[in-house]
């Protein structure tokens, strides 16, 4: 093998490393997630319609690789998110079984 393919082997392994890295890091944030957020983040990937261009900041409102939750967008279905939580309470009604019926009625 050339020394040119070794080095851009070489290359592509370690892109693929921060590849994976990045990947882990984002698999991470998601587990740390309470489930208020996890259900606010359904509800704008299930209720969105918006255009994500101009009409929606939630893809903007990212510090970090990790979700601002002060921005405006997050900032607002996190909101909805827990009345939500607290009338499924009242309802005993469990939170993540909600989660899966949205998104079975909206896919």
């Amino acid at each position: 093998m050339s020394s040119n393919k070794i080095k851009d082997l070489n290359d592509k392994i370690e892109q693929m490393r921060k590849e994976l890295e990045e990947l882990e890091a984002a698999q991470k944030e998601e587990e740390r997630l309470t489930p208020v957020y996890k259900l606010a983040i359904a509800l704008h990937e299930n209720l969105c319609h918006a255009n994500h261009t101009d009409g929606c900041g939630w893809y903007y409102e990212f510090k970090n690789k990790r979700h601002d939750w002060d921005g405006n967008s997050h900032s607002w279905y996190l909101e909805k998110a827990v009345k939500l939580k607290e009338e499924l309470h009242k309802n005993q009604i469990d939170l993540q079984q909600a989660i899966r019926t949205l998104e079975i009625m909206v896919r």
